[in-house]
């Protein structure tokens, strides 16, 4: 099986694989994928069919031990515990990481095939709804007073304006980006998890949002 690195000008080619893939987790977007690359981490792929990709992670020497696969991308599905075995036999790799719990509960007879163990640290950012929409609370009195801070600042003087992020400013956000980055040292934390949040063109993979 080949692997090829996966780079932003693969995003147009590579996206139909992730349209209608079904697991929740933030590992299995394509541009957060491309985000996140970086010197000690880059994303593999390889197309089984014409249908399902196969993504493998693949690390620098000092963090060798962490190269794995994700579970398949498919349009058709999803794959068996035993499909699953199959394919990491033929991959090189020892091991499946970010596999979705209401999989593995699905499928109980994994335990046979797989050693399953939990991930701590690599939980998706989960917030109640409640909790964003009002910040009540001592745990969220810095965000209250960021946001008192930023409408006092830009919202009450007329500095600020909302609209749609479009490709049309894709470079206007990296310049921004670039110039945030050389503030705060992103370079200078090339071990650290959060240097992997550096700007890339991936911003403009047909991601939505706002520019404020």
């Amino acid at each position: 099986m080949k692997f090829e690195r996966i780079i932003h000008t693969d995003y147009p080619e590579l996206k139909r694989f992730f349209e209608h893939q079904q697991y929740r987790l933030c590992v299995y977007s394509l541009p957060s994928l491309l985000c996140w690359s970086n010197d000690v981490y880059q994303p593999y792929g390889a197309a089984i069919d014409d249908d399902t990709l196969l993504v493998a992670a693949e690390f620098d020497e000092a963090h060798r031990k962490d190269r794995h696969l994700i579970m398949p991308v498919s349009r058709n599905g999803e794959f068996s515990p035993e499909e699953l075995a199959k394919l990491l036999k033929t991959s090189g790799f020892d091991s499946y990481w970010f596999v979705p719990e209401d999989y593995i509960a699905a499928y109980p007879r994994i335990s046979d095939l797989f050693e399953i163990r939990e991930q701590v640290g690599f939980a998706d950012y989960i917030y109640r709804k409640d909790d964003l929409a009002e910040l009540k609370g001592n745990k969220y009195s810095k965000k209250r007073n960021l946001i008192h801070q930023f409408q006092k600042e830009y919202v009450n003087t007329n500095r600020i304006s909302i609209e749609p992020l479009t490709p049309s400013l894709c470079s206007e956000c990296l310049e921004f980006l670039e110039e945030w980055c050389k503030e705060h040292g992103c370079d200078k934390e090339t071990q650290d998890d959060l240097a992997c949040e550096k700007p890339l063109p991936s911003i403009c993979l047909s991601i939505s949002g706002i520019l404020m």
